[in-house]
Parts: structure tokens; sequence; C-alpha cells
């Protein structure tokens, strides 16, 4: 696996931070990783064994270590609702389809509601990475997550059932 790692130059946000580095890589497969977040050594041969062996298969997530200031967890994602955007890898034609992220709380979920036919998601249900939720973590912020969530129900009146999954996090 070759890897190539894509910075911004200047703080300009992280959506339109992960947007810019998605147009700027030439692979067929991108994935996200925060400053502070932690791959598993075996997570870009995992997914990219998925993707390479399943065509139908467009996105995979997998299960994660969910580190905070008291205790790690492990999060094992019953559907995509559950999981985070770090680590989630994507065929890069596809997302270049979709028209990448837009700016809201949860650019992963709006892209799939977006084109909810398009994504076929795969979940690998082992822990490939760390997400480090702490204090300024958006998902520690119960008041932007139910703000995210209600955006997404303006956003997407008729997938209602889908927007409940979303994990709401304690």
């Amino acid at each position: 696996i070759q890897i190539r790692i894509l910075r911004s130059r200047k703080n300009i946000g992280h959506v339109q931070t992960a947007n810019e580095c998605f147009k700027q890589s030439k692979a067929q497969y991108v994935v996200l990783l925060d400053a502070d977040d932690k791959f598993e050594k075996t997570l870009l041969k995992e997914e990219v064994r998925v993707l390479d062996n399943n065509q139908s298969v467009n996105l995979v997530y997998s299960a994660y270590f969910e580190k905070t200031s008291r205790k790690v967890d492990e999060v094992y994602p019953k559907n995509i609702w559950e999981s985070v955007a770090v680590g989630t890898m994507y065929r890069k034609n596809v997302l270049k389809k979709t028209g990448y992220f837009r700016e809201t709380l949860f650019p992963e979920y709006d892209l799939i509601f977006r084109n909810p036919k398009t994504w076929k998601p795969f979940c690998i249900p082992k822990p490939l990475f760390t997400y480090f939720r702490n204090s300024k973590s958006m998902t520690s912020r119960k008041t932007a997550v139910a703000q995210g969530i209600a955006d997404l129900k303006k956003q997407y009146p008729n997938q209602i059932n889908e927007i409940q999954k979303i994990r709401i996090y304690d």
C-alpha cells in the first residue's frame, strides 16, 4: 500500500481541509485521520482489501476504540450511523461524483443522506483505530450533537428513521 499524507497549508476548517485533501489525492481510495486520532497498523490494509474484493462496496468503516479522559471503550457499530468519520475509507471516484463533504455538523452522514442509493457501506467488526474524544470534541458537546441531528432531520425529512439511528454520545 502506498500512502500519501496530505495536509492543508492553513487552517481552513475540518470539512474544507478534508475536501481539499480528497481532491488532491491521486489514489483510488481516501480515508480521514484527524490529528488527535490513531490508526491501528492494519487499518489501511484491511479496508483496502474489502474495497479491492467487493466492487459493490464503496465505503468501509470499522469498530473502534473510543478513548476519553476516564476510560477506553470498544465500539462495535451496528450500522454506519453509529460510526465516526475517522477511519472511514471511501472510493474516491464515488466521493467525487457525489460532491464531497458539505459544511454541516455531520458531513459524513450528510454525504450519505444526499445520495442514499449510491453508498454501499461495509463494516469490519474489529477495532482498527482509536477515536480520542475529549471535552473539545464535537461529539462531547451535547447541544451541538442535538443541533446537528435537528439540522439533518430538517434537511432530510424523508429519512427520519435513519437519522434516529445516529449514535448519541453520553
